[in-house]
């Protein structure tokens, strides 16, 4: 890993995803950037899922956000359609 790299935040844990307008963001491969510009995700959610990928592995389902601790259902429904994983 090279400097600029790691200065950019996307070193081996994360890889700069290319998706196109309007796709979805999957929630096993996005760096806490990309889940950042998601409505209702700030900085600590946006730790809270990397950490949450990191210990437990990768999502199977986007209900398992609940686990994050940081979503309600509601939350969870402004996000359908704009994350998948």
């Amino acid at each position: 890993m090279n400097r600029r790299t790691k200065a950019r935040g996307t070193g081996p844990r994360f890889r700069r995803i290319r998706r196109g307008a309007g796709e979805p963001v999957n929630l096993n491969l996005a760096g806490p950037n990309e889940l950042r510009a998601l409505p209702g995700i700030g900085e600590r959610e946006a730790e809270r899922i990397v950490e949450w990928r990191h210990v437990h592995g990768w999502f199977r389902s986007i209900d398992q956000l609940r686990e994050v601790g940081a979503f309600s259902d509601e939350g969870i429904a402004r996000l359908l359609g704009q994350v998948r994983v």
